[in-house]
């Protein structure tokens, strides 16, 4: 027979379970089932922040627990193992950022005509931004003048006409998720395929997200009247 103060308990574990859940599913349910217009420069770094943190993390994660196995959580209990794992999803993190910037704003000036300076312009302004939200007093702050150097390196050589077909934008973030991995060598090779196919497919269904879900024509309208 139960008593109330084991009732009690089991009421508590229960809540206990749902927090857990939602601590841990809560922000990709609402990234699966956000269905609003991407219709402001705003709604736009959102956007770009949310699923590069979310693309980052969970191909990073998921490579990991399948290569360490039973070791997975214990690799969080090792100091130096856990800041070699921070930094590397940092890494793909800005890596995700600054695909997901080309390829968004090549889909907004396919869309809206806006001319090549211009889209250039929007491109730097995204990634700058969403960078800067990111690492703004955080201790990767460093991170920031490096990845900034590079994507405007980057977007001097971009044939924006191509960029948002396909997955022809997303070049960095695989590539970067075999480089920083914090995996051995013999890993590292044998995975390569097999690890940038995994971010390749969760790239799929947020280009299809965005594409349904972009007004060019009002970021842009947006963007212009704060710049």
């Amino acid at each position: 027979m139960l008593t109330v103060g084991r009732i009690n308990e089991r009421f508590a574990l229960f809540l206990s379970l749902i927090a857990n859940f939602r601590k841990k599913f809560g922000k990709t349910l609402l990234i699966r089932f956000d269905k609003s217009e991407i219709d402001s420069v705003d709604a736009l770094l959102n956007f770009a922040q949310t699923r590069s943190s979310y693309v980052a993390q969970t191909s990073l994660y998921g490579y990991l627990k399948t290569r360490m196995g039973i070791r997975y959580p214990k690799a969080f209990e090792d100091e130096e193992m856990s800041a070699s794992i921070t930094l590397a999803r940092w890494r793909v993190y800005c890596a995700c950022v600054s695909d997901f910037s080309i390829f968004s704003v090549a889909t907004i000036a396919d869309a809206s005509g806006l001319g090549k300076t211009d889209t250039k312009k929007l491109a730097l302004y995204c990634f700058s931004n969403v960078i800067e939200r990111t690492f703004e007093d955080s201790e990767y702050a460093y991170l920031s003048k490096e990845v900034e150097s590079a994507f405007k390196a980057r977007v001097k050589q971009v044939a924006w006409d191509q960029m948002g077909k396909m997955e022809n934008a997303f070049k960095l973030s695989p590539e970067d998720l075999v480089k920083y991995a914090p995996v051995i060598d013999d890993y590292r090779e044998r995975d390569r395929e097999i690890v940038m196919n995994s971010i390749r497919f969760r790239w799929r269904d947020i280009r299809e997200q965005y594409r349904k879900r972009v007004n060019a024509s009002s970021i842009v309208a947006d963007w212009k009247a704060q710049t």
